[in-house]
């Protein structure tokens, strides 16, 4: 699975909150009761997973890339999240356990008229699996 297009839905939690999700290599098994806030995009988003060995190992890079309407609080949060595609697959990026990912956001305040204004986010996660919700 070299990249996952058409990610109509972005989701973040708390990483705490994930501690008693069910993690295995098929996948990601969530309790019904996760408290999931939406994250407003504009348009679609996307998400890219690089795979490689390093060390014997088999590591998964994640990228999701997201344009949004406003910025969303990091300061000392521990972000996960949960993408939804048109067709109804979801994927984790993020677990309870280190390492978390890495957001980014930038804010675009464009010269001129006809260039839209917003907030660009990346979130960058290194795992050795990938998530997909169960």
């Amino acid at each position: 699975m070299a990249k996952i297009t058409y990610i109509n839905k972005v989701e973040k939690i708390d990483a705490v909150q994930l501690s008693s999700s069910t993690f295995m290599s098929k996948g990601v098994s969530l309790e019904n009761a996760l408290a999931w806030e939406k994250v407003c995009l504009v348009g679609l988003a996307s998400l890219e997973i690089e795979e490689k060995v390093e060390a014997k190992s088999r590591i998964f890079h994640h990228s999701l890339k997201a344009k949004l309407s406003e910025r969303i609080e990091v300061a000392n949060h521990k972000w996960c999240f949960r993408l939804t595609a048109v067709d109804g697959s979801q994927y984790i990026v993020g677990t309870s356990s280190r390492p978390y990912p890495m957001v980014k956001q930038v804010d675009s305040h464009p010269s001129e008229a006809s260039s839209s204004c917003a907030v660009m986010m990346e979130v960058d996660w290194r795992s050795t699996g990938i998530f997909k919700v169960l």
